[in-house]
């Protein structure tokens, strides 16, 4: 660095963008070591989680479907919510 300013001025590099450097050179590495990911893995994620949200939407069905057959539980409140 020495005689380097009498060429042109030397400007440090912030804080933060040395960070952001250093950083995404360290994500890079660690993207590079994971393993591949397996064919159509994320075709089976996306099965199991619609196969989650579709039995939560039946159980939730079926359990409205008793609730108006039944009539309403004794100390219930139907109350509107909004966001």
């Amino acid at each position: 660095m020495r005689g380097a300013e009498t060429i042109d001025k030397y400007i440090a590099l912030p804080q933060q963008e040395a960070f952001d450097i250093e950083y995404w050179l360290l994500e890079e590495a660690k993207l590079q070591r994971m393993p591949a990911e397996k064919e159509l893995a994320r075709l089976v994620e996306l099965k199991e989680t619609r196969t989650v949200r579709w039995n939560t939407a039946t159980a939730l069905h079926q359990a409205a479907s008793d609730w108006v057959l039944r009539g309403v539980p004794a100390n219930c409140v139907i109350e509107t919510v909004e966001d």
